[in-house]
């Protein structure tokens, strides 16, 4: 997700989110909070996590997550929530 943020967006400090600030941003980027008050919190464990450790279905819902926020940014919902009201 990083990666693709960083690729996709010009805003010079998303390579610096890490934790809460991260998961906030994800979830301005589409206007949800699926990252910061939902599923999407695993995404911070999960790249640090033991093969296998975690279930199937969690990892399987943070993959669909992870899924339908790149689609978001590609159609063009990719403006912090902030920014979209005006």
């Amino acid at each position: 997700m990083t990666t693709a943020a960083r690729a996709a967006l010009v805003e010079p400090d998303v390579p610096g989110l890490i934790g809460e600030s991260w998961l906030k941003y994800l979830d301005s980027r589409w206007g949800r909070t699926e990252f910061a008050a939902g599923p999407g919190r695993q995404i911070l464990a999960a790249p640090y996590a033991r093969p296998n450790s975690i279930a199937r279905t969690t990892a399987l819902e943070l993959t669909a997550l992870c899924a339908a926020w790149l689609a978001a940014q590609r159609r063009g919902n990719s403006r912090p929530a902030a920014l979209q009201e005006g």
